[in-house]
């Protein structure tokens, strides 16, 4: 993503506020554009992409991968999509090139995500991109106050060769 992105990722969260708020600590602190450019200025360790509309143009979300800290070949996965513009497969589109970078360019042999356990979307998505499901982390995030579980979801590149 880029500086002049930033207008679009904040109207993207805007009209999703209340659904990305449910499973993501940061949405609260997003109050205005700035905080947007300030995000994508700040994105040096992970690659984050938009999602874009191909008639419209506009942003109907973002996909993500990123090193973790401790390991060079492992990295995470996530993103999403706005409230109004889900189930028409941008998701697995931008997440399948997200996920080929990851193993083709940047040499990573696993990634992770990590998804609310009442996320069935996020599940459905996952499984169709070719991640297995590793196990229930428990009370792991802390959301407004509250400890809650996460599910854990694992793709390895020997996998996804296989699936690409």
């Amino acid at each position: 993503m880029k500086p002049a992105d930033a207008e679009a990722l904040y109207a993207a969260i805007d009209v999703s506020r209340e659904s990305l708020r449910r499973r993501m600590r940061w949405v609260c602190g997003v109050t205005a554009v700035e905080d947007c450019l300030k995000f994508i200025l700040e994105c040096r360790t992970s690659q984050v992409y938009g999602i874009f509309e191909s008639k419209t143009g506009g942003m109907v979300g973002i996909v993500s991968i990123g090193r973790r800290k401790d390991s060079a070949a492992s990295g995470w996965f996530s993103g999403w999509i706005r409230s109004d513009k889900g189930k028409k497969g941008y998701f697995s589109d931008s997440g399948t090139l997200a996920i080929r970078q990851a193993f083709r360019k940047y040499g990573m042999h696993r990634l992770y995500a990590r998804i609310d356990p009442n996320n069935r979307p996020a599940r459905k998505a996952l499984q169709k991109l070719g991640f297995r499901y590793e196990g229930c982390l428990r009370r792991d995030k802390l959301l407004h106050g509250l400890w809650i579980n996460q599910e854990c979801w694992g793709l390895l590149k020997s996998e996804w060769k296989n699936k690409a």
